[in-house]
């Protein structure tokens, strides 16, 4: 592949990404590894305690089962949303397999975004984290740390939108009564 080649693969979006690595080339698939790298280790890394090799092995599961499977790629759905589904399923795998449930190392948390509702120190944001069970954390991790949409949670969950924006509000009164129990 030469340099212009690579550049126009570049500007692609994601599902034409797809159909090209669908008829045959497999080295643009590389592209779909570049664009979700760093966004899925800051997501597995939330979710794994920042176990650097738990979130390699989910990585590479994750981009190896991606690819295997693109033949089952829902066109009608953003492939980043199917491609967070996979990365959340390997996670909640690994971490059944270990029978341990992950805590957060905020050294990664250097702000909350403003649409956060609470203003809450990175200690005192641990603290909430870990007395969260993994669904509310996991919730509150997709939604506010990387700042995806109901819509694309609710592909990567299975779950209606309607259903997240519940679980989420929900998630996010458990936060407070942490807060306001422990005197976070």
């Amino acid at each position: 592949m030469n340099t212009s080649q690579s550049l126009s693969f570049f500007t692609l979006p994601d599902e034409e990404i797809i159909k090209i690595a669908l008829s045959g080339n497999k080295v643009i698939y590389e592209e779909i590894v570049k664009r979700y790298y760093t966004k899925l280790t800051a997501y597995l890394s939330r979710l794994l305690n920042f176990n650097k090799q738990d979130v390699e092995d989910c990585l590479s599961e994750t981009f190896l089962k991606t690819y295997t499977h693109l033949n089952l790629y829902n066109q009608s759905l953003k492939f980043s949303s199917w491609l967070y589904r996979i990365a959340h399923n390997q996670a909640v795998d690994l971490i059944r397999k270990k029978s341990r449930i992950p805590t957060f190392n905020l050294d990664w948390f250097q702000h909350i975004p403003d649409k956060c509702e609470y203003s809450i120190s990175n200690e005192r944001l641990e603290s909430v984290l870990t007395r969260l069970p993994f669904k509310e954390r996991n919730l509150l991790v997709l939604f506010h740390i990387q700042e995806l949409s109901l819509e694309e949670i609710s592909d990567i969950l299975k779950l209606k939108t309607n259903t997240v924006a519940v679980q989420l509000k929900r998630a996010r009164l458990k936060a407070k009564q942490i807060i306001e129990k422990f005197k976070l």
